[in-house]
């Protein structure tokens, strides 16, 4: 509580605005005021730029531009200073105060003063990839900025703020659609304007947000002076050319130095090897010298642990404790080395849970947060280290997550967060995403913006704020529609459906139906036309164009939803009809969206991506880190539909009985049966059939494959355990021993002794590793396979043997037990891979997809 009334006390203190008199800018017309700006020159023209944006602004709302002179030149009269001109000096106001974003606004004898901290952070070097994902060059915007935009514009951000809270400007989106300007006959400023203050949160970078003039004036600035690699900086201080010259500085595991090792790109490190942390030191040294005064310290994206001696001690076997140990040092030598450096250590996987053999971090240490969800929860367990300073990596928005271009977050979520962040001193925010929805999402991003400010202020009087300066006449609509939204995205208690709904894998049907069903989508469908009939003017209808044109892919995403749900229960014809029109209609619209070469048409008048520019393909059906907004059966069309009538159509046809085996008697009974089919079921044609029989006993399952091969397997090469297993002719055994569809366990091996790997999916808990919700390879399970090849017919036979204790299972292989099961079978004919599996559903759906799986039943104990 005591920051939030430090801040109150703050707003009170130096926002002393009781109406006594009015400065008139502008009167009838007219103007006695010159905007003044310091003789010095500027090779970024800040303060200059600040009187244009001052100029350029009146001019709109009054028709009267003032002139703008170099302090030399000014005559006398009354006047605007902006920046350090002579006269602010002489005058009092405080430079030595506005450090960083602090800013003030003053009327002293009739005259405004508009001040803050015009400089550069003397950054050197090239532009590097955040430098350019934070400036949005990826996508076109800001080509020309180099690393000089790395400054402060405090002048700049004082003229904004008097447009905004004086004179009732409003940046409310990207683009000039997006900034809302009064027509007035008159300006006038209290005359007792008395104000200086910086955001809550002067820093929130990741993304700019539009141009410069929003980006400054809702506090979207990057942190000048910080080095951030986005969150892992081992893979610059240890890059790739040492994995041949030094594999010692790498992690060992299974007895060798495996530079190539692991997800996340791989290049784990040996963190205890003191050349390493030398080369880790070197590459801080480095970026301080290059101007940065905090450096980000991050170990490699799912980290995997070193089983050398040395990592094992110092780190009790805990690999986050490994990392505490090592950091602590590094920023004790620091100290030392660069005792000005702020060193910024990454709170992420294995580093999410506290030391646990210091209390205290050195005061050159502050720790960058990337907390998923339940900050409460999660800054508890970090209480002991409230005073170290800190910075939130927030996953607030992004289409990564399960909602992917659908608004996502409640206003609510926005302001508890942002106030906890205040209250746990942080200091500044690195937004995972941003900006992917400004129609649908526009007032969210406006309400969080300005609770940078202050994250005390109302929310929902900000949703107010935003409605009736964006739409006018049809501002209460409006409302009604932003409001029905976020209430779509709350939970009862007022919480984040994404925090509390989210699960893993990512099932974006799930959360768009939970959130916008029918009834839901159709009131936002009313609301939205019933808006556009209130306000013909030219801004307002283009702001809601805007959220019309985001919201009819919702609209079409919803029926394609219902409609799917309902052929998938009662598939006919007569339903395939419907969808197919629906998706012929939603693919239209998205169609609509792309000129001739494929590039993303933005939405007039709005200079932002339109859903983050996302590739049309990718779009409807996913891709990289982005999950499918249309149902992924629809995939390849209709027309493997129309075929799938003649099929089994559900995963659920498939169900294969597992035999308990009492003896090894029994077991051969089985498995020599395997000729004549007994007991088997099939897949593939021809030459290339495969057939497969499974029993089980106390400790094992048993997976007996006969598969027909004109090719000898032993001209196969093979790669050993965890190697690629080549296509030319290998099996994988997927299993689901949960039964919910959304893990499994994957065995692969190819039809020669020592070639063969395993992975799992599902099981990494943490959302932030890189593995989370995609397989972890590193997984070593213990099982074995034995294959025979018979030169005559043709056909190997292979015996897979997977203990139920490498699945960590003994209770769900009972009889009666349901597990979900997939073999798939790749072989190499005339040079080219074709594949074929025991559930082959339509619309070519991914096999490894647990919703793919057919059913295996465990039978009953015979003795």
């Amino acid at each position: 509580m005591e920051s939030k009334w430090f801040f109150c006390f703050m707003s009170l203190a130096t926002c002393l605005s009781v109406m006594a008199g009015e400065l008139k800018l502008v009167e009838n017309g007219k103007s006695e005021y010159t905007i003044v700006v310091p003789d010095e020159e500027d090779s970024r023209n800040r303060v200059g730029e600040a009187a244009s944006v001052l100029q350029d602004f009146v001019l709109k709302m009054s028709d009267v531009k003032l002139p703008i002179v170099k302090e030399a030149q000014f005559a006398g009269g009354k006047a605007v200073y902006l920046g350090k001109t002579r006269k602010s000096i002489n005058v009092g106001i405080p430079f030595d105060e506005l450090k960083e974003w602090r800013y003030t606004k003053r009327v002293i004898d009739g005259d405004l003063y508009l001040s803050g901290y015009d400089a550069s952070a003397n950054i050197k070097g090239d532009l590097e990839h955040h430098d350019k994902e934070y400036l949005g060059q990826f996508q076109g915007f800001n080509m020309n900025e180099t690393r000089a935009y790395r400054e402060w514009r405090g002048t700049h951000k004082a003229v904004l703020s008097l447009l905004d809270n004086e004179l009732g400007v409003r940046f409310l989106l990207p683009g000039e659609m997006g900034i809302y300007v009064p027509k007035l006959s008159e300006i006038v400023i209290p005359d007792d304007l008395n104000y200086q203050v910086q955001a809550a949160f002067p820093y929130c970078n990741g993304r700019v947000y539009g141009d410069r003039n929003l980006t400054i004036a809702l506090n979207h600035n990057d942190v000048p002076f910080y080095k951030t690699y986005g969150g892992h900086s081992f893979p610059t201080a240890v890059p790739r050319p040492y994995r041949k010259t030094n594999p010692e500085y790498f992690v060992l595991v299974n007895g060798k130095r495996q530079p190539d090792y692991g997800p996340g790109g791989a290049g784990h490190l040996c963190v205890s090897n003191p050349e390493v942390q030398e080369l880790i030191m070197k590459e801080l040294e480095r970026q301080y010298d290059n101007g940065f005064r905090w450096v980000q310290l991050a170990q490699t994206d799912g980290m995997v642990k070193c089983e050398c001696e040395e990592c094992q001690k110092l780190g009790g076997g805990d690999n986050g404790e490994l990392l505490w140990t090592v950091f602590r040092k590094i920023a004790e030598q620091m100290k030392v080395r660069r005792p000005q450096l702020k060193i910024v250590i990454l709170v992420y996987h294995d580093t999410k849970v506290p030391p646990k053999s210091f209390e205290t971090f050195p005061d050159n240490v502050m720790l960058e947060m990337c907390i998923w969800k339940d900050y409460p929860g999660f800054l508890k367990t970090w209480e002991k280290f409230h005073d170290v300073p800190k910075i939130a990596y927030i996953y607030f928005w992004g289409a990564y997550n399960s909602y992917i271009l659908d608004p996502c977050r409640n206003l609510k979520y926005l302001a508890d967060n942002l106030r906890i962040m205040k209250e746990n001193n942080f200091l500044s925010i690195f937004k995972c995403g941003w900006g992917q929805a400004i129609g649908l999402e526009g007032p969210q991003y406006y309400v969080f913006s300005k609770l940078l400010e202050d994250p005390y202020q109302d929310p929902y009087a900000l949703l107010d704020d935003f409605c009736n300066h964006a739409y006018g006449k049809a501002a209460p609509v409006m409302k009604q529609f932003f409001l029905a939204i976020d209430k779509a995205l709350t939970m009862p208690d007022g919480g984040s459906t994404l925090d509390a709904l989210e699960i893993r894998p990512r099932h974006v049907r799930q959360m768009h139906m939970h959130s916008f069903p029918l009834y839901t989508t159709k009131y936002l469908d009313n609301r939205l036309w019933y808006a556009s009939t209130q306000d013909n003017d030219p801004l307002v209808q283009a702001r809601i164009k805007l959220a019309r044109r985001e919201f009819d892919f919702l609209k079409q995403r919803t029926f394609l939803y219902i409609l799917s749900e309902a052929y998938n229960a009662a598939p006919c014809p007569e339903l395939l009809a419907i969808l197919e029109k629906q998706f012929n209609k939603a693919t239209a619209l998205v169609d609509s969206w792309y000129d001739e070469n494929g590039r993303m048409k933005h939405q007039p008048g709005f200079d932002w991506p339109f859903l983050g520019d996302t590739p049309k393909n990718v779009l409807m059906f996913g891709g990289g880190a982005m999950n499918p907004s249309f149902p992924p059966e629809l995939a390849c069309g209709i027309a493997p539909l129309k075929e799938a009538l003649k099929m089994p159509l559900k995963p659920e046809d498939y169900n294969f009985p597992v035999t308990w085996i009492h003896n090894d008697r029994h077991k051969e009974e089985i498995f020599n049966g395997h000729d004549s089919k007994k007991g088997t079921a099939s897949f593939g044609n021809g030459d290339l059939e495969t057939s497969f029989n499974a029993a089980y006993d106390k400790d094992n399952l048993y997976v007996f494959i006969q598969a027909k091969s004109p090719n000898n397997p032993s001209s196969l090469k093979a790669v050993g355990h965890d190697g690629q297993c080549p296509l030319d002719d290998s099996l994988e055994i997927f299993l689901d021993i949960e039964g919910n569809r959304k893990k499994y366990y994957r065995f692969q091996f190819n039809p020669i002794a020592d070639s063969f790997a395993e992975a799992r999916r599902g099981y990494q808990e943490d959302p932030l590793h890189p593995d989370f919700g995609r397989e972890d390879i590193t997984w070593n399970g213990k099982w074995t396979y034995e294959v025979k090849y018979n030169a005559e017919k043709q056909v190997w036979n292979a015996l897979v043997t997977i203990p139920f204790s490498t699945l960590d299972t003994k209770r769900i292989s009972y009889p009666g037990a349901q597990w979900n099961m997939n073999l798939v079978r790749h072989v190499l004919k005339d040079g080219k891979t074709t594949r074929s599996s025991w559930v082959a559903l339509p619309a070519e759906t991914p096999y490894d997809n647990p919703d793919t799986f057919g059913k295996i039943t465990f039978g009953g104990f015979r003795y």
